[in-house]
């Protein structure tokens, strides 16, 4: 395509674009709005899924220092090829960001090359990435960071993911940001799938941004019990909610979510290929909670400044399973 087509090509757009801007600002204000999140996917992939343009209407303010930002990386067994496509995603942002990798017990020599932090646990912790994020925004902490943001080994960012979410952060003048995430195959395509709860009820980690005022959050992955990590992004979101911080949602499809378990296949009517995960299975944590005596449950809720029970009926509603029943013990 020459010159003079590309910019026939882009000024047909314009108008779209704009109305795809417009949608985002609409579902920033207006996450629960499942209507609008699903007219914005669907313009997306209208104007070819460009992945310079979510986010790109939100910019860093003019003439301020450029803050110093880490990506945080959590990996564990990921192949190689997730891994070098997740690190150059954030080498690809508009903001420029630091990246520190944590390797949970299976370190890969070949990262030791990459202008990365990369940070060697000699064992895995097996809880989904948790003491990794701990270790590594705990690094954030020491070393003066302005603000984190996480990515998951398996997922990758659009090029306008950690600007959009800092000028977000200075516009609303709040600690803690989202992005909107698109679901994508094994493969790396598009899912047409959305989730309803997210930016909502949930928030998933590599959407998460958390400035240096709502550093004291960095700490707590993983220090809740091991059975609660298969939710740790839901006991994240939830405890920086129950202890009030101010948080605001860019409405931007910036984040890329590799959706990689059985039921998010079904749910499009595709046959899961078969490296597809088994879902997660939130009966074993129901009967968990269920049988804590009620002192020790009240620790838990009091700890993490929201009814953790309120959280185990969400997931059991939304596996069509019935609240575990809680009885009195001593």
């Amino acid at each position: 395509m020459d010159r003079g087509t590309q910019l026939s090509h882009l000024s047909a757009d314009q108008p779209r674009r704009e109305e795809f801007f417009d949608l985002e600002r609409h579902c920033a204000l207006h996450p629960d709005d499942i209507g609008s999140r699903t007219r914005l996917w669907k313009l997306f992939v209208a104007l070819g899924q460009p992945d310079d343009v979510p986010g790109s209407r939100m910019r860093a303010p003019a003439g301020e220092k450029t803050p110093r930002i880490a990506v945080l990386t959590p990996y564990f067994k990921e192949p190689m090829a997730l891994l070098e496509r997740c690190h150059r995603s954030v080498r690809q942002q508009t903001l420029p960001c630091e990246h520190i990798m944590v390797a949970d017990g299976f370190a890969r020599g070949e990262i030791d090359a990459w202008p990365v932090r990369h940070i060697k646990l000699s064992t895995s912790a097996g809880n989904f990435g948790d003491t990794p994020r701990r270790i590594g925004g705990e690094v954030a902490i020491d070393e003066g960071f302005d603000a984190v943001a996480y990515l998951d080994g398996d997922n990758w960012l659009r090029p306008h993911h950690v600007e959009s979410l800092f000028a977000c952060h200075r516009e609303r003048a709040v600690p803690l940001c989202h992005s909107a995430r698109t679901m994508h195959r094994i493969d790396g395509t598009l899912m047409p799938l959305l989730q309803r709860s997210d930016n909502n009820q949930h928030v998933d980690t590599s959407c998460l941004f958390v400035a240096a005022s709502a550093f004291d959050l960095l700490p707590i992955w993983g220090t809740w019990p091991v059975e609660l990590s298969p939710v740790d992004d839901r006991m994240f979101w939830k405890a920086a909610v129950g202890r009030g911080y101010a948080h605001a949602f860019t409405g931007a499809l910036t984040a890329c979510y590799e959706a990689s378990h059985v039921g998010r296949y079904q749910a499009i009517g595709e046959t899961p290929p078969t490296q597809a995960r088994p879902d997660f299975d939130v009966a074993p944590l129901a009967a968990w909670y269920a049988a804590l005596a009620p002192n020790e449950r009240g620790r838990l809720e009091r700890q993490w400044d929201f009814p953790l029970s309120s959280l185990i009926a969400e997931l059991c509603t939304m596996r069509g399973l019935p609240a575990p029943s809680i009885g009195a013990r001593g």
